[in-house]
């Protein structure tokens, strides 16, 4: 169904959908969850959601892209939260795992590093190391590093 054959409240909360589309990158998912608050039937909602993707305003290989990378690079969370936190947008597994391979792994490996070496600095130097240990392995799974990665990680920032 074309825009012109959408009813002429269809035709505005379409164009109101354009702007919360343009506004960031946004999934089926969360476009239909804004459109439930409109009332209208599934088959209003699918045809809206339908031209949104025809129009390419809705790209979830873009959203899922956008999102790693921000999440990654701007944020410094680990592969882990990412994933988890990106599921909650009701996203295919596959999507999100082959885009989260495309970050580099050194890049990735030295954000870790970069992030365990800043923590250790607003630590006490009082501490004992397993204290040390601890705090900073915390920190790093919270941010969503995978624990063998961050164990390893460990090893080497606290052997000196």
């Amino acid at each position: 169904m074309s825009l012109s054959q959408l009813s002429k409240k269809l035709q505005i909360l379409y164009l109101k959908m354009e702007s919360f589309c343009a506004y960031r990158e946004r999934t089926k998912w969360e476009v239909r969850q804004k459109l439930k608050d409109e009332n209208l039937t599934s088959e209003e909602i699918e045809a809206i959601i339908k031209n949104l993707v025809l129009e390419d305003f809705i790209n979830e290989s873009r959203f899922v892209y956008t999102y790693i990378n921000s999440k990654f690079k701007v944020n410094g969370w680990g592969k882990l939260k990412i994933f988890y936190k990106i599921k909650e947008f009701h996203l295919e597994d596959i999507k999100i795992t082959e885009d989260l391979f495309l970050i580099d792994k050194d890049e990735y490996e030295n954000e870790l590093e970069v992030a365990l070496i800043k923590k250790k600095e607003t630590l006490s130097h009082k501490i004992s190391k397993s204290i040390l240990y601890n705090k900073l392995y915390l920190h790093a799974f919270s941010k969503g590093y995978e624990p063998n990665l961050i164990i390893q990680k460990l090893k080497i920032l606290l052997k000196s």
